[in-house]
């Protein structure tokens, strides 16, 4: 058969030599380097398309060769922002290839996707079917579209909404265990990230979610923690039947792990991920103090970047049972949280506050007399003269000091001593 081919528009080659972006030598010789001639037009040696020319010969090639998984270069042509005008060469070159007919309602499919002028108004049609691409063989491809279907999500609530209700999580699930790409993992990561966001969905939505995002957090690259965090974070926000169907996945031992991780941003984005799940009462808020939480985060209390997060989990922790707030006397944490009343970081002081206040109001006069030994009185007797911050430290002075003053006289008249208008002031 070779001999009726005209060799001047023939090439010569090897199995060894055939790109690798897709198996469509597998019927070929096994002997790699046993020389055969393939017509020119018929083999593009890369996957990648800058312009239609390249596409046609790209596609020239998946047709004669019969390939079926589409290559990471040609969606990702597919999917740039193209003109009404070079749309119409794109689709001139597509309708010429009958086996590959399917890559027509794709190609529409992504272009109604990235138009900025349909952004706002994506249709269920077309996001239902780039969707599929999740769950197929090439990684590049679900990558691809991944991180596209998660750029239309963040545009507006409708859009999330219609990318939301079109993912079968369970076959992503299935899908992301084999993945072994850290970029695909990372648009994968995005794409949930967005999907999780604000305004906060039902425990009955979110659920398929949560098993996926779970696993994730076995992930040791910086950015997939981060979103992940992220993601698990704003369903849970504020939510008890979101935090405790997150924590029934047994998530705490694997979140304790991020927050001792010697990389800063994945013990900051642990901390957020605790603080949240904290932020109401739940019996299993005792998991994390059983794996040391406190003792965990005293010696990075006082860092710049997990100080706020500290306050935080410092204040929840103080929402809980007696023996929670105990254990935050126990371990160490108060001075440095008590000094953050005196921090010119408006965020962080805000969170210092609302953990001292906390800390006051459910203190026993014997706790009390602990937390004197701090810088409690300095520091709210300081915010006294500040007219945004007295209202606060009025209040607290006074639940402090009448605490104080029906179980140790002698140390009520040293703190009048110390601090004399202190009283006063409460009083007011």
């Amino acid at each position: 058969c070779q001999k009726s081919f005209d060799l001047s528009l023939m090439i010569s080659t090897t199995k060894a030599n055939l790109p690798a972006y897709s198996a469509f030598y597998n019927f070929l010789s096994s002997d790699d380097n046993e020389e055969f001639f393939v017509p020119e037009g018929n083999l593009k040696l890369t996957p990648s398309v800058e312009y239609v020319d390249e596409l046609s010969h790209l596609l020239n090639t998946l047709q004669y060769w019969g390939v079926t998984i589409y290559p990471g270069g040609l969606i990702a042509f597919l999917s740039r922002v193209h003109s009404a005008q070079y749309q119409k060469e794109v689709m001139r070159v597509m309708v010429r290839f009958e086996s590959l007919k399917e890559l027509l309602p794709l190609y529409t499919a992504l272009q109604n996707l990235v138009s900025k002028s349909k952004r706002s108004f994506a249709d269920q049609k077309s996001v239902s079917i780039v969707v599929p691409r999740l769950y197929g063989d090439n990684e590049e491809v679900v990558g691809l579209s991944a991180l596209m279907l998660g750029d239309v999500a963040a545009f507006c609530t409708g859009n999330r909404d219609c990318v939301f209700g079109s993912i079968n999580f369970s076959r992503l699930f299935d899908r992301v265990q084999s993945i072994t790409t850290t970029e695909t993992v990372r648009n994968i990561a995005v794409l949930l990230s967005r999907l999780a966001g604000l305004p906060s969905r039902s425990l009955y939505i979110v659920q398929p979610l949560l098993p996926l995002l779970v696993h994730l957090l076995a992930q040791t690259d910086d950015l997939v923690l981060r979103l992940i965090c992220k993601a698990l974070g704003s369903i849970c926000d504020n939510r008890l039947d979101c935090i405790e169907a997150v924590l029934n996945l047994k998530v705490a031992p694997r979140i304790m792990e991020l927050i001792r991780s010697e990389t800063e941003s994945i013990s900051v984005a642990g901390l957020y991920l605790v603080g949240t799940l904290t932020s109401q009462v739940t019996p299993r808020m005792c998991e994390f103090l059983d794996l040391d939480l406190l003792a965990v985060i005293q010696p990075i209390g006082m860092r710049i970047n997990t100080c706020s997060h500290v306050a935080w989990i410092v204040h929840n922790i103080a929402c809980g049972s007696a023996s929670h707030l105990q254990a935050i006397y126990d371990c160490g944490l108060l001075p440095g949280v008590v000094d953050m009343l005196q921090s010119n970081d408006d965020c962080l002081q805000a969170q210092a506050m609302r953990a001292v206040a906390q800390v006051i109001n459910r203190s026993t006069p014997a706790q009390m007399t602990q937390l004197l030994r701090t810088n409690v009185m300095s520091a709210l007797c300081g915010m006294l003269s500040d007219e945004e911050y007295s209202s606060f430290a009025r209040s607290n002075l006074n639940v402090l000091l009448s605490k104080v003053e029906p179980v140790d006289q002698h140390l009520f008249q040293e703190l009048l001593s110390q601090y004399p208008n202190a009283v006063d002031w409460a009083a007011d």
